[in-house]
Parts: C-alpha cells; sequence; structure tokens
C-alpha cells in the first residue's frame, strides 16, 4: 500500500492529475492487505487519487471472462469496485474488449451493466470500445479467438453504443486499439467522436487476452 501512496505523493507533488489504479489493481491490492476494496479507495482518495481507468472490463459476462481471462477478476466484482469508486468520489471510465470469442447479446449484456452503474452513481467519465489486438495473445494464436473486430463491427459498436449509452456524456476512441493500418472507417468515426486517446501500454487487449 506504501508504495501505492508513494506514487500518488510524486504525481500531485508535481501538480498532476492522478489518473491511475485500475479496479483489478484495487481489488488485488485489497485482498494482499485483507482490507475491504472501499478502504484502499477512500485511503486513495485521500492521498489525492483523482479519477481511476475502468480497464479490466473487456466483456462483462463470466462465461467469456472464464476463457478470455480466467485470472482475473469477476464481472460482479468489477462493477462493485467501480460502484464503491463512485460513492468515495472517485470517477472512472469504463471500457469494453471485444472482437475476440464474445456473441452479440453477451456484448449487449456488458452495455446494459454499464448503463446501470451510470444510473446509479452517474460516476463514469467516458465509455471506450477497445477492438481486441490479437497478435500475440495465446488465445488467438490457440485457434480460440478472432482476430480482433473488423471496422464495419468497430462502426457498429460505436454507432450502438451512441445510441444505448444516453447517459454517457463521452464515448472515446482508443488510438492504439482503433486506429490502425487498414481500419480506415474508424478513421473517419474518429472525427466525429470525441478526442481520441491512447498514450497507454495495450494490457489484455494485447497481451493478457489470452485464456491462461
Amino acid at each position: 500500500m506504501d508504495y501505492y501512496l508513494s506514487i500518488l505523493d510524486i504525481i500531485n507533488d508535481a501538480g498532476l492529475h492522478a489518473h491511475s489504479f485500475s479496479p483489478m489493481e484495487v481489488f488485488t491490492l485489497a485482498g494482499r492487505e485483507d482490507r475491504p476494496v472501499g478502504e484502499i479507495l477512500r485511503e486513495f482518495k485521500e492521498a489525492g487519487l483523482g479519477s481511476m481507468p475502468g480497464t479490466a472490463a473487456e466483456i462483462l459476462d463470466d462465461a467469456v471472462r472464464r476463457q478470455l481471462c480466467p485470472g482475473k477478476m469477476k464481472a460482479g466484482e468489477w462493477a462493485d469496485v467501480v460502484e464503491s469508486a463512485h460513492r468515495t468520489g472517485i470517477p472512472t471510465t469504463a471500457t469494453m474488449l471485444y472482437g475476440h470469442l464474445e456473441t452479440p447479446a453477451q456484448k449487449a449484456r456488458h452495455l446494459q451493466m454499464i448503463r446501470d452503474i451510470q444510473d446509479r452513481t452517474g460516476g463514469f467519465t467516458e465509455f471506450i470500445p477497445l477492438s481486441f489486438i490479437h497478435w500475440n495473445a495465446p488465445i488467438y494464436k490457440r485457434h480460440r479467438a478472432r482476430p480482433g473486430a473488423t471496422g464495419i463491427e468497430d462502426l457498429k459498436v460505436y454507432a450502438v453504443s451512441r445510441l444505448f449509452l444516453d447517459n454517457f456524456r463521452n464515448i472515446q476512441v482508443s488510438w492504439v486499439a482503433q486506429v490502425r493500418p487498414g481500419r480506415p472507417h474508424v478513421r473517419r468515426q474518429r472525427h466525429r467522436r470525441h478526442p481520441h486517446g491512447g498514450e497507454h501500454i495495450p494490457e489484455c487487449g494485447g497481451r493478457r487476452g489470452d485464456g491462461g
């Protein structure tokens, strides 16, 4: 815990906004420290944590998660950490990793879950769809996952999200996951969304979505 707090001290001393610590990190730290998630989050808030990335969501369906990222938290556990963060006054983003082995119905349930959380808390700052980056993913190499979404699929995800997530102010395009060679549809779509992001290292989308 002291290590995480020292990071926040450095960021805040530099006058920067601390957007740090995923739900998975918070969940793991709470287990390691044998403390409630809410207590960990309150200490982070007091130490200057400004917001959290809503990564590790992948697809919020445990049938998918058991194959895609079995070492990660369950869908309900992700939701519990995020809602606890919002109640503590820490806003988060929300993400969805798609284009691997999920079905349209599972994507829809994912969107419904984050929409319901937003209705309860209003704590999501934006929704960030992420297309599965397959190149180095063992689950793809074992022929158990698709090689990410097509450009048309990306457009459909953004279009449906814009309609369904009517309680989200922002939908963001990830530069890393979406704007790649051969995806001209998303490059055009980018200009109709809020500014894109992507100065980060891909995690489960590119390396840990491995089913093992």
